[in-house]
């Protein structure tokens, strides 16, 4: 059989220190570019780790169709580094040439894996991962509880009473969220669907870009994969295990698709296989984002 291990990570994140450790202790060669890939797993019983940010979604999808057609004994892996960005930005203001425009740009085109995009097996590599957050999904709270108990993770924090600024949000960021933490609350009692409406405007906080027109609203392009990475680190210090955090991270990360699902015919197909079994809670979740405005 041959394996293959795709790293999904930011630059400076600590992927490629990461899959050096891993290549070594486990026998796997290190490619950097599709050519060299196509070329090691030619060879049977190949043992090969892709090096790359591959952080683009449809891309790996692609890469990953385009393989097993050609491979049909692969087996690929994920291996997603959740790294602090806060780590990763100041690792990156640290080099001679330094490029914090375009980490960031990265940052907001990264979108968290999931075993619907071709996957066999999906990894976590979360530096610190121990219970050191109680977990919140299943109790009641105020507000003020919120705010203090779940909002309070650096970064994430930067989206307590943060203004909207446009017509369609009068609530601020953090209102928001917790609105729809409440009204999904009365609609089920799936935690992992919870959980997602909690957290699934987090990245806003860092996204926020407002005109020098008084009258423009303000945007936040790429939030959804923003909120998706910083909810990987928050859940990752709540103990729960990896499927669960994918779960929650799906959630958050593809809820805004069901728009497009209904309303695209040429894209029912594509996303209905992207989405799997989830629409339903997906659409669930759209319904609670939609309902608080």
């Amino acid at each position: 059989m041959r394996k293959l291990i795709m790293y999904i990570g930011l630059p400076n994140s600590g992927k490629s220190t990461h899959a050096e450790t891993f290549a070594k202790e486990h026998n796997y060669v290190i490619v950097k570019t599709n050519e060299e890939l196509l070329r090691e797993l030619d060879k049977e019983e190949s043992r090969v780790i892709f090096d790359n940010y591959n952080n683009v979604r449809s891309n790996r999808i692609k890469l990953i169709e385009l393989l097993k057609d050609k491979f049909e004994d692969l087996f690929i892996s994920g291996f997603y580094m959740a790294t602090d960005l806060d780590t990763i930005l100041k690792r990156e203001a640290k080099k001679e040439n330094a490029n914090e425009d375009f980490v960031f740009e990265v940052i907001k085109k990264t979108s968290v894996p999931h075993m619907n995009e071709g996957f066999d097996n999906l990894e976590l590599i979360g530096f610190d991962r121990f219970k050191t957050r109680e977990i919140y999904f299943d109790k009641p709270l105020s507000y003020q509880d919120y705010v203090k108990k779940v909002l309070s993770y650096p970064i994430i924090n930067k989206t307590i009473e943060l203004p909207h600024d446009n017509h369609d949000n009068v609530f601020s960021v953090s209102r928001h969220m917790f609105y729809a933490y409440q009204n999904i609350s009365k609609l089920t009692d799936n935690k992992q669907l919870i959980a997602a409406a909690m957290l699934h405007d987090v990245g806003k906080g860092i996204t926020k870009r407002t005109s020098d027109n008084v009258y423009a609203d303000a945007t936040f392009d790429g939030h959804v994969n923003v909120s998706a990475q910083l909810a990987v680190l928050y859940l990752l210090n709540c103990g729960i295990s990896k499927e669960e955090i994918f779960k929650i991270v799906f959630y958050i990360q593809n809820h805004i698709l069901i728009k497009e699902y209904e309303n695209n015919p040429n894209k029912k197909n594509e996303l209905e296989k992207l989405l799997g079994c989830e629409i339903q809670n997906l659409k669930l979740l759209e319904i609670v984002n939609q309902s608080v405005k």
